[in-house]
Parts: structure tokens; C-alpha cells; sequence
């Protein structure tokens, strides 16, 4: 885990800036040459990488700026990660601003294309109220946007 004497060595003096950045809990993670580190203690965070020893202390928590430890890394910095976790958090505040907005309706509204109209829209039963089938259902499952119009049931059925 976290090694006490990777800092001692005296080729890792030099202060480094580092990007803010957060996880996918919303905890604070720093960003560095396209490596990302999370807190592991107070001021000392690691890289998200199970397997890697990386490690970083931060000397100024405002500035963000620290050293790095003695340990490298051992995997490939992946750049576009950063700017797919920045895009995450804000579509995550865009959904705390306006809870009633899809994840999907997202690119509409930033687009400034109809969002707002289909935001608003309700699910409404069909003619047929009888058969709980034939109700029109919008909703998620598993993770995919799943719509079933009147026009997508077999008029078989009854």
C-alpha cells in the first residue's frame, strides 16, 4: 500500500502542479501526465491502479502541488480517461440542477435542440387501459433506454 520512505529520496524534491479532478463518488483525485491518483490518506494519494505503487504527497493542498514518490509506475498513461471522468461529473451536476433529465436527453440539452420539450413529457397509458401490456412504458433497464409504443405490440395478443 503506502510506502513511508518513497519520499525520502532526494531526486524526488522537485514540487509538481497537479489537476484537480474527482472520482466517480465525487471524492477529490489528482491528475498528473495522465495518470490519476486517489486519496489514500490525508495528504497522501496513490494511483488508481490496484497493481501500481505510484504514490504523491501533497505539500500545498490549495495550490495543489507535491512531490512524487521514488515508485513508478507500471502501466500506460491513458489521457482520454480524464476527460471522460470531467464529462461524467458534469453530466452528474447537470441531473442534481434538473433531477427530472435524462442521461440520454443530455446531449440534446447541451446541443440546445428540443432537451427541454422531452424532459417534460409523461408516461400515459395507452386507449387501452385494461391490458397492463398495451400501457406505454418509458423507463431504464439495465442500463438501456427502453421505450415500448402501442405500435411495437403485436395487435395479436388479445
Amino acid at each position: 500500500m503506502f510506502d513511508a520512505n518513497a519520499f525520502s529520496d532526494e531526486e524526488n524534491t522537485e514540487p509538481v502542479k497537479f489537476e484537480r479532478g474527482t472520482t466517480q463518488k465525487g471524492a477529490l483525485c489528482l491528475w498528473h501526465r495522465g495518470y490519476k491518483f486517489v486519496k489514500r490518506k490525508c495528504i497522501c494519494f496513490s494511483c488508481c491502479q490496484k497493481t501500481c505503487q505510484a504514490t504523491v504527497r501533497l505539500d500545498d493542498v490549495q495550490h495543489l502541488t507535491g512531490r512524487l514518490g521514488s515508485n513508478k509506475h507500471n502501466h500506460c498513461a491513458v489521457f482520454a480517461q480524464q476527460s471522460a471522468d470531467a464529462g461524467r461529473a458534469q453530466i452528474k451536476r447537470a441531473i442534481e440542477v434538473n433531477p427530472q433529465l435524462r442521461p440520454s436527453q443530455m446531449q440534446h440539452k447541451q446541443d440546445g435542440s428540443k432537451g427541454q420539450k422531452q424532459a417534460s413529457r409523461k408516461c400515459k397509458p395507452s386507449k387501452s387501459a385494461g391490458n397492463s401490456t398495451r400501457a406505454r412504458v418509458q423507463g431504464f433497464v439495465g442500463g438501456l433506454h427502453v421505450r415500448n409504443n402501442e405500435s411495437d405490440i403485436d395487435p395479436e395478443d388479445d
